[in-house]
């Protein structure tokens, strides 16, 4: 079963084409749909600690979720190399 997070992951994923082009823009929006849509994500569940970090928020469990939905096969992760290594969620 998918906890709440896990969850919030997929729905984010769906209303953004299906792909997203970065961790951090995942990050971001994970944050985002937190705090701006409060009654909504707490009614899936889905409560995660966030902190400062370099480029924005940062949650350990949003990374161990999407672990967790790739390795179950929800989602694809292609690695793309530009000037710096980039992750893309499908």
């Amino acid at each position: 079963m998918l906890s709440g997070i896990e969850r919030l992951i997929l729905l984010i994923l769906k209303y953004s084409d299906g792909y997203l082009k970065s961790r951090i823009r995942l990050m971001k929006l994970v944050f985002l749909a937190i705090k701006e849509c409060p009654i909504s994500v707490k009614r899936i569940n889905a409560i995660v600690e966030f902190r400062p970090y370099l480029h924005g928020p940062f949650s350990r469990e949003v990374l161990d979720a999407l672990d967790k939905l790739r390795d179950c096969g929800y989602i694809k992760v292609e690695k793309e190399v530009f000037d710096i290594m980039w992750h893309r969620y499908n």
